[in-house]
Parts: C-alpha cells; structure tokens; sequence
C-alpha cells in the first residue's frame, strides 16, 4: 500500500469510510496499517474530504418553516414521510453514519500528526482544523440524537458517543449531555489557539475552519447553553475578526429581480461552509406557511430575496446561501451571529448594545429610506423580536430546530407546532421526548447503548 501515490492512498482511504457503516467505526478491529496517511498534504486532503462540509439532513426536515401538501408527502422515502411528522420510532441512520464517518477522518489527522505540532505552523493550522469538524459534527449529532441542553439536567442526561480516536476497538459509551458540550467547547477553544487563519476570501477558506469560525461556533454552543456571558464574548470576538454583512439594497452579490435564486455560492456574509442535500423542506413542493411569510413587510428585501411566488399564490424559498434552490446552505453567517450577540446583550440586560446590532442587520435588509429603527427598554419584548428575526433572517439554515429545542426550555417562548396532512393533524408540543431521536437501531445491534427514552 505505501508504495501507492499518495493522492490514491486517501482515495481508498474515502472510499473505504464511505462504505464503512457505524458498527466498522464503533467496534469492529481493522488494520489500520492500511490507511495510514503519510504527509502533513494527506492530512490536508483528509480534511479537505466534501463530506465535512455536509450537515444533517433531519435538522431542516423536522422544523415548522415549511409544509408539504399529502401528495408530495406521500410520495418521498419513509424516512422524508415519517421525520415530517415526527414518528415516534423514525430510525434516522443516514445522518448518524455520516456524521461518525466525519468524525473518523477527523480523529485519523489528529492520531496521525508527530509529536511536533506545537512548534509546527503547518501542523497547528490542521491540529486546529480537525479539532473543529470533530466538533461541528458533534454538535449537529447532538441536535438530533441527544437531549437539548439544559442547566439542570445536562450533569445526568445522555449524549451521544464521544468518540475521540480513530481506533476502532475502543469500547463507546453515552457522557452526559454536559460532558458532550464540555468537549466540543474544548475542541472550540484548542483550535481557537492554532488556527490563525482570518482571512476567508475563497470558497476553499470558508470550506475549512477559521478562526472566525470558531469563534462563532463557541457563540453558537454557548446560547444553546444559556451562558450568554459566554455567548456575548465570542460572538463579539468573531465580529471582530469579520464582520461582513449583505446590503440586499445594492450588494452586487444580489440581484432582487431575478426569479431564481438571488445570492450567489461562497457571498461575503458566510463564515464556514455546510450545506445539505435533498432536504424534505429544499423540495421544489414545499411551501412557506403564510403566517410566517407575512412577518415580512411590504418594505422588507427579504421578500424578494428569500421567496417565489407559486402558481396557486403560494410561495417557496429560494434564498439560500448556496446560491441553489435544492442544496441548502447550513453553515455560519455573519448575521447569525449579530443575531446571537444582539439575544446575548438582551439577555444581560443590555439593551442599547443589543438594539445597535440588531438594527445594524436589519438596516440592510430594508428598502432604502423605508427602515424604521427597532426602540424598546422593555427586555422581553426585545427578545421577542430578536427571536421572530431569528426566524425571519436564517430561515432553512437548521436554526430553526435548535431553537425550538432550546426555548421550550422557557416557558415564555415554548412552542407547540402543527402539521397537518388531509384530515390528519400531528403536534408536537414543547416538552416533547420527540425533540430527541431514537439512537439507530444499526448501532444498537452491535453496540451496548442505552436508549433515548419513548
């Protein structure tokens, strides 16, 4: 094997991941001898793998920011049918495998770097790179499968498997959902330290972790835990570091005449690439609730920017980040995180700096001349508005879901939603166990897991 180029060496290595299920990764023995990547540019391809850069479908799938009619329903995969409408038993292993997969290549750059890394640049940037995927793809495997954080509970409820080698026959174990955030905050802030990278001008830098990068997912990691202290610190120390944002009234990345999609792939508003293929909510059927589209005011550019007007008066999403109506942009942008920093200095008690970041995105989401300021010194009904932009700004992102998950937790913003096919009505109220998938049951006849509870 070593005799092959190295180029063909992290081919196999691909596709033997990709052919690899979740019991190859979790339990069973493997001659690792065989894929063991020789250069520091092997690593780099490992890590430069399209697969890192994908999210997880069922975070789009579950949310309330679309609805299908029963023919297009009835038409998709069981797994589209039944995730729509938040089965019970929905056995989600796609998302499951693919993440874990992300996280070998991950673990494999990391096991596979010399002992030199600290004195190293080359070494510490791609130290500093794996260490974030391995923590993004925890964080999308934990808004799916473990619990949502909370301050109480997250000492004694269970996360997913923390798999931190590339070894296979190391035995795995469910922590706790805060020994889980504990390491992907770890990961965050190890590679805050090596990656120096700040400058994310190219599709290909905004394809691999930065340091803006991390910063925001910190930000990201500490709202979901409520430690908006947190939360208010690294969302200021990644705007600091880049803090681009779209003006929808004469950015040249946008053009609000078009009938397709109005933002092109890789704009300057991103900070790190994900995106999802074939998502239910990306289906050219699916279509915006009416609620939602009238949050939106006559004057508002995102109505241009974000939707399509539909035969039947209806209208469907075409705003992605991705520049593509079918595969959705699900990664980081500066105006989530103007966002997350606008929640965090509310929820301090910090009203004038949230009203300032909050009014400086929507300044440029507005029609020219026709932008009102948004003026409060009521904190709840600040937060109420930050909340409804949230789902105004970063719609189709997999936002949604994460806060659905983490504001149920207060019971002033929980929220029970609806689908309804036919004469047919699902719901799914706040403290619904369904918010947290049931562990696949591939993983679970070949390794002792305990179950999410039912």
């Amino acid at each position: 094997m070593k005799h092959l180029p190295r180029l063909q060496i992290i081919i196999l290595i691909s596709f033997a991941i990709h052919l690899s299920s979740c019991k190859k990764y979790l339990d069973v023995k493997s001659d690792q001898t065989l894929s063991k990547p020789e250069t520091i540019a092997d690593l780099q391809n490992l890590l430069d793998n399209p697969l890192l850069n994908r999210s997880v479908r069922l975070i789009n799938n579950s949310a309330d920011e679309y609805y299908l009619d029963y023919s297009t329903w009835a038409s998709r995969p069981k797994l589209d049918k039944e995730s729509y409408i938040w089965e019970s038993s929905l056995n989600n292993y796609p998302d499951w495998r693919d993440s874990y997969n992300s996280i070998f290549y991950a673990n494999t750059v990391l096991d596979n770097l010399t002992d030199n890394t600290s004195e190293d640049s080359t070494q510490k940037y791609i130290k500093g790179q794996a260490l974030f995927f391995r923590s993004h793809c925890f964080y999308l495997l934990s808004q799916l499968y473990a619990p949502p954080y909370s301050e109480k509970t997250a000492g004694s409820k269970l996360g997913v498997p923390l798999r931190l080698s590339s070894n296979f026959n190391e035995t795995s174990t469910r922590p706790t959902v805060q020994e889980l955030y504990n390491q992907m905050v770890n990961d965050l802030l190890e590679a805050a330290q090596l990656i120096k990278v700040k400058n994310i001008s190219t599709p290909l830098l905004k394809k691999r972790p930065s340091l803006p990068a991390c910063y925001a997912l910190l930000a990201r990691l500490y709202l979901l835990m409520g430690n908006y202290k947190k939360s208010l610190e690294y969302s200021t120390l990644c705007l600091n570091s880049y803090n681009v944002l779209l003006d929808y009234n004469s950015s040249n990345q946008i053009d609000t005449s078009s009938s397709t999609s109005l933002l092109q792939p890789f704009n300057d508003e991103m900070i790190f690439y994900t995106s999802i293929a074939n998502s239910l909510n990306s289906n050219t059927a699916a279509k915006i609730d009416s609620t939602l589209y009238n949050f939106y005011g006559s004057n508002d550019l995102r109505k241009k920017v974000l939707f399509r007007k539909n035969a039947d008066g209806t209208y469907r999403f075409k705003g992605s980040y991705n520049g593509s109506l079918v595969d959705l942009f699900n990664g980081i942008a500066t105006d989530e995180i103007y966002l997350i920093r606008a929640e965090s200095n509310a929820r301090e008690n910090r009203l004038q700096e949230s009203l300032k970041d909050l009014n400086e995105l929507l300044s440029k989401r507005y029609r020219v001349n026709h932008f009102i300021p948004v003026t409060t010194t009521d904190p709840a009904e600040l937060l109420k508005k930050i909340h409804l932009e949230r789902r105004k700004e970063l719609l189709y992102r997999g936002v949604r879901w994460t806060d659905l998950r983490r504001l149920n937790n207060e019971a002033s913003f929980a929220t029970t939603i609806q689908r309804k096919l036919n004469s047919s009505q699902y719901i799914l109220t706040a403290d619904d166990k369904r918010y947290t998938l049931l562990i696949p049951i591939e993983v679970l006849a070949i390794v002792n897991l305990e179950q999410n509870p039912r």
